[in-house]
């Protein structure tokens, strides 16, 4: 028996691997949700600066059924999810009460959020094609429940956009409209984005003390300690080597003011003080050295700064060439750049001259008024001097005498109509000023 019993189990055996396989069951649909609940998935989506797309759906509900097995699988619509947004799934029986928290009576319903702002809903079966048309007409604010929540989905979709100055002008009107989290994002984009080019280095220096960056810093919690974190880091920069460079520095000033601690940068520079007075600054320190104690009124500190041998033009332009550094931007563009610093140089110059003629200290006023010559592209020292008028301004006592000196000097037409424009208007103001002290004393 047990003889036979073997070519049976040989039989049974090869009938086995012979017969074909069982069909497999159908794998489950992919699903594009995440398994986060939904405050997580609304604070993931923000980190990654994601939209947050809500489907609140029933498990007794036929149309969120057919979406379930034939719409969220489908490539197109997996694709867009994957690409823009962070999908999540409310099952209305189980999350009754924050369903009826964000609004939805009705099921399905698929919305969109940037942050906790709902940008639109849809209350209705959508087929794939239907589902993803609808998915860009929101994400470019084409289709908005409000106008807010369209200028919020266009500054949304300015995140990845290289356009620096719609970005600024977006993060400014949200500051403005209270959208904080999604204004600070813009912040902190455009301080990385406009530090590696040139072009947008002067909104780069300055963005920590425009109005809107206050503002924001003075209204939400989670901005001011961002901003804090970028002084720190700044200030890190420029006290790690007693040579940093040019363009640290010139960050560590500018969150500094945004900050209140303006005594900060000063009490650097006091620290380099000699024994006879003088603030030996470094070249690199030169020129932005003479900013900061011209705004603080040190005019005296600020002459004998500007009086150091090393604070020449050269100098000045090679430190300006290292903060341009490697750039796409053409000689032309790179010269207009130089010249709009050079600009600014010429003006505190021409500040500390007229403070310290006016504290009568004719020796030193000489000293910043030679440098200020040396600025300039003519040599014709003093008519060269009133040429720049278009660029220095001076204060209003001075405009009249330089008025003055160009016509004594023969200067063009041109320099000549320009100071007369800025005198006029000079004494415009000073007669509304006065009109209006007159007013008030009676």
């Amino acid at each position: 028996m047990l003889r036979n019993a073997i070519p049976h189990a040989a039989l049974l055996t090869a009938a086995m691997l012979l017969a074909p396989p069982a069909p497999a069951q159908d794998a489950p649909p992919a699903s594009p949700f995440t398994q986060l609940s939904f405050a997580e998935a609304r604070g993931a989506a923000e980190e990654r600066q994601r939209l947050l797309l809500v489907d609140v759906t029933s498990t007794t509900c036929e149309p969120c059924l057919g979406m379930a097995r034939d719409v969220w699988p489908d490539p197109r619509v997996t694709a867009w999810i994957d690409e823009h947004a962070l999908a999540v799934r409310v099952v209305a029986e189980v999350e009754t009460g924050l369903a009826y928290e964000l609004g939805f009576r009705g099921t399905p319903t698929i919305a969109l959020y940037v942050g906790d702002v709902l940008l639109d809903r849809r209350t209705r079966e959508l087929d794939a094609a239907s589902l993803v048309e609808w998915f860009d007409d929101v994400a470019a604010g084409r289709a908005a429940i409000s106008g807010d929540a369209r200028r919020v989905a266009q500054a949304f979709a300015l995140l990845r956009s290289d356009n620096v100055l719609a970005r600024f002008d977006a993060a400014q009107e949200l500051t403005v409209t209270g959208h904080h989290a999604l204004a600070l994002q813009h912040l902190l984009g455009l301080w990385e984005d406009t530090r590696d080019d040139p072009e947008f280095l002067g909104i780069h220096c300055g963005l920590p003390l425009i109005p809107w960056v206050k503002q924001l810093m003075a209204a939400d919690d989670d901005a001011y300690a961002a901003c804090m974190g970028l002084y720190a880091e700044a200030r890190a920069a420029v006290t790690r080597t007693d040579e940093p460079d040019l363009l640290s520095w010139m960050e560590y000033v500018s969150w500094c003011g945004a900050l209140g601690r303006d005594d900060e940068p000063l009490a650097r520079l006091d620290a380099l003080r000699q024994p006879d007075g003088t603030i030996a600054v470094p070249w690199w320190l030169a020129e932005p050295a003479l900013g900061l104690l011209a705004d603080a009124g040190r005019w005296a500190d600020a002459g004998r700064v500007a009086g150091l041998p090393h604070v020449a033009r050269e100098k000045v332009r090679a430190a300006r060439r290292d903060i341009i550094g490697p750039t796409t931007l053409d000689a032309e563009d790179q010269r207009t750049w130089v010249r709009t610093q050079e600009r600014g140089l010429r003006n505190d110059l021409a500040r500390i001259a007229t403070a310290l003629r006016a504290a009568d200290d004719g020796p030193a006023a000489r000293d910043v008024e030679a440098l200020l010559l040396q600025q300039l592209d003519d040599g014709d020292s003093r008519l060269t001097l009133v040429r720049t008028s278009a660029d220095v301004v001076p204060p209003f006592p001075e405009q009249a005498a330089w008025l003055r000196e160009a016509l004594e000097l023969g200067a063009d037409a041109r320099v000549v109509q320009a100071l007369r424009t800025r005198l006029g208007n000079a004494v415009r103001e000073q007669q509304v000023t006065d009109r209006r002290d007159t007013s008030t004393e009676r």
